[in-house]
């Protein structure tokens, strides 16, 4: 094996360097043991014994004089009036500074600083008195540096782009400028310096790149990096950014698909795809009324985005036959192989999901509280709240509605808080389940029901009246607005203001809480900034007259959250 010294080991014809040595010894060992074998090398060490390899150290180790830190030292001057030494630093091929890098009473100094570049520095060292005076500096000592400073990053890739959605690639760069640069390499998206995203290989490229783009819809991302001839690899350069267009559907196709009809619905189901695209997007599932083969067959899409290999149309019209495929689709829309046609006519049905139970009612100062267990039905698609009041000796039931839509809410928690005054009324509760057909029990055939009396939190003061005002009403959270309906009082006074009164539990009474200046319209506002929440508030509006004499009052309620 090849080693490297500083000479000749002395023996007739061998050369200082790149030869081997061969040591062979005959030792009993006798019964004892274990025994320790030490062996050093600048190169590679191999030891048998009796014919057995028993160490393989084998592998080019080259010496080298670089260092990552640098120790000199120097004899002690002998002068009386001696201060210390002042230590210099300069790179091969320029002046030494005029500033030392160190000041030192000692002979030695260890520069931890010099940059670790491989490149030549020198050194000398200058002694100086007391009163300022400097000796000459001593000859010159040279170290290479270890190389440890990667290449700078490659500046301009940022620069390149195309227009449209080119297939293929063009990247230019601003040359380094480092003495020991060996090539660039060049990465693709996502942008991580890994050997998977790496273009060019093991070979680097001298300056400037051209490849295919793929066309898969995505933005590809391309930097470039720098190499030194020590193999250390800069940071990335700034990131070049491309457009593709993606018209390819995806390998992925939906296997053995089948499906059935039950209280959920239609469900179908299949065998995953024995290949898969990269930019699989998962499988849609379309229905139509002709088979897939008539020409100018409608089709509608009952799901988008199905991950796994089954999925149930919820709800299709029934007394039809239905034509189903499944689809996989890419993140551009692009779609692969249908599935088997699956054809199934649907029944439909009507019956109602079972009652629900577990159904409580819990009163609050904001309203009542209720839950339940959860459904276990096949075909459930929601529940609803139906409010019964108890009218001419009857229980009436309504749905709570949707404060937007005004329609029936539509409730997948089983929980629901109703937001109604608490005044102390005796109320009856409904929850039903409802199926995707519609279907449902009513108090009257089996759902189940539960009663709750309501908080009273009602005022105990006198009723309120006398107030000019129309259209009183709350406006969460915390907003009032009211009309007014005349102009002056009895007397022909004309409206100076309005007072607003909030009742005060605690107090039973109203109190003040603001006065708002007429404003020459028929109607006025307030916003209670100090509203309480999560309770029920009564609030009640005055006028307020020019000969400073005030109306009697309207009353509202608001239940806050």
């Amino acid at each position: 094996m090849p080693s490297r010294g500083t000479g000749a080991p002395g023996y007739k014809g061998m050369p200082a360097n790149d030869f081997g040595v061969r040591w062979s010894v005959t030792r009993d060992f006798g019964s004892g043991g274990p025994f320790t074998f030490d062996a050093s090398s600048r190169d590679g060490i191999r030891v048998y014994l009796d014919g057995v390899r028993k160490v393989d150290l084998w592998k080019n180790v080259a010496y080298s004089t670089a260092t990552t830190s640098t120790k000199i030292s120097w004899s002690r001057n002998k002068e009386m009036d001696l201060a210390g030494y002042r230590v210099y630093r300069r790179l091969k091929g320029t002046s030494y500074p005029a500033k030392p890098i160190a000041t030192t009473t000692s002979t030695s100094y260890t520069d931890t600083t010099v940059p670790k570049d491989g490149n030549v520095y020198y050194y000398e060292v200058r002694a100086y008195d007391k009163a300022g005076n400097a000796s000459s500096g001593t000859a010159d000592l040279g170290i290479t540096t270890l190389d440890q400073t990667a290449p700078a990053a490659p500046k301009g890739v940022e620069d390149n782009w195309a227009m449209g959605y080119p297939d293929k690639i063009t990247l230019y760069w601003d040359s380094n400028t480092e003495p020991d640069l060996a090539g660039y390499r060049v990465y693709r998206s996502p942008v991580t310096l890994t050997p998977e995203n790496l273009l060019n290989g093991d070979k680097l490229s001298a300056g400037g790149y051209s490849g295919p783009l793929p066309q898969t819809g995505d933005v590809h991302y391309y930097v470039v990096t720098a190499v030194d001839t020590h193999g250390h690899e800069s940071a990335a350069s700034g990131t070049a950014m491309y457009y593709t267009r993606d018209l390819t559907g995806p390998v992925d196709t939906a296997l053995n698909a089948r499906g059935a009809e039950s209280e959920a619905g239609v469900t179908l189901t299949w065998d995953a795809s024995e290949r898969t695209s990269g930019d699989f997007a998962g499988y849609s599932v379309f229905r139509s009324r002709q088979p897939r083969g008539v020409p100018g067959a409608q089709r509608e899409e009952a799901g988008k985005g199905v991950k796994g290999t089954r999925f149930t149309d919820a709800a299709p019209p029934p007394g039809v036959t239905y034509y189903y495929g499944v689809v996989a689709l890419d993140h551009a829309g692009n779609g692969g192989a249908p599935s088997a046609e699956v054809v199934v006519t649907v029944a439909g049905n009507t019956t109602a999901p079972a009652a629900v139970t577990g159904l409580t009612a819990a009163p609050k100062e904001n309203g009542v509280a209720l839950s339940w267990n959860a459904s276990e039905e096949p075909g459930l698609d929601h529940y609803r709240v139906l409010r019964g009041t108890f009218v001419d000796g009857k229980w009436t039931y309504i749905p709570v509605q949707d404060p937007w839509t005004l329609r029936p809410r539509e409730i997948k928690e089983t929980a629901f808080h109703d937001a109604v005054p608490a005044d102390g009324q005796q109320m009856r509760y409904a929850v039903v389940a409802v199926d995707q057909y519609g279907n449902q029990l009513t108090p009257n055939t089996g759902a189940t029901v539960t009663d709750v009396t309501e908080l009273d939190l009602r005022p105990t003061a006198p009723p309120a009246t006398g107030a000019p005002l129309a259209n009183l009403s709350t406006h969460p959270p915390g907003g009032l607005t009211w009309a007014l309906s005349s102009a002056t009082n009895e007397h022909g006074s004309v409206v100076s203001g309005f007072n607003i009164y909030r009742w005060n539990p605690r107090t039973r009474a109203f109190d003040l809480i603001g006065t708002e200046p007429e404003d020459n319209s028929s109607s006025g506002s307030w916003f209670d900034r100090t509203q309480p929440t999560g309770t029920t508030v009564y609030d009640r509006v005055t006028v307020l007259y020019a000969d400073g004499s005030e109306s009697g009052a309207t009353e509202t309620v608001a239940v806050t959250d």
